[in-house]
């Protein structure tokens, strides 16, 4: 066999620019106002749960969904917490930074000889939503 096709993993790096600030703090903003409406929600049901508890009716099937609520409010805070971090990072970035956005699944045709770091270091640049480059090898970030 002297050719094969293969799947490889490309970083999507977006170039920060005023747009892209603008945009992510939006999106970060709306999750963290919907995650607080939810919490609020879980206050109330939680308050619900523990009068139930107290007057020992269901009292087994309270419990049971005290601590499911318990460990969903934990997460749910766990992401206000990253997206809060995620906001204060984007403060500090200059504009042209480049930053990880995600990885996407590529194509290739290899054969002997091929260049395996090469393929390895792909990375697609996004400006404003445009792919605005396309490299391999490495290169600063």
């Amino acid at each position: 066999m002297d050719r094969m096709t293969i799947k490889y993993p490309v970083r999507v790096l977006a170039r920060v620019t005023d747009s892209f600030r603008k945009q992510i703090r939006s999106s970060s903003e709306r999750e963290i106002e919907h995650i607080e409406t939810e919490l609020e929600r879980m206050n109330f049901r939680e308050k619900q749960l523990e009068t139930e508890l107290s007057s020992k009716r269901n009292a087994s099937e309270s419990k049971q969904a005290r601590e499911a609520l318990r460990e969903q409010k934990q997460q749910m805070q766990n992401r206000r917490s990253e997206l809060r971090a995620q906001l204060a990072q984007l403060e500090q970035l200059e504009n042209g930074d480049l930053i990880h956005q995600g990885t996407v699944e590529a194509e290739a045709e290899i054969s002997p000889g091929s260049c395996w770091d090469e393929l390895m270091s792909a990375s697609i640049i996004v400006e404003d939503g445009e792919v605005v480059d396309i490299r391999r090898g490495g290169f600063e970030e």
